[in-house]
């Protein structure tokens, strides 16, 4: 457990914030990828359910 910790640790070392920057994402680039996320899960699910209607 303590390898996996170690690795999770240095990939959130090395995949931080440059110095200086607060991160801050735009919301709308948030909404985006959430809708795109939720269609293509709808659509995954709607295709192994196969056709309703």
């Amino acid at each position: 457990m303590a390898a996996a910790t170690s690795e999770f640790a240095r990939i959130s070392a090395t995949s931080a914030a440059p110095p200086g920057s607060k991160g801050n994402v735009p919301l709308g680039t948030v909404l985006l990828e959430e809708v795109a996320f939720r269609g293509v899960l709808m659509g995954l699910i709607n295709r192994h359910r196969g056709a309703v209607g």
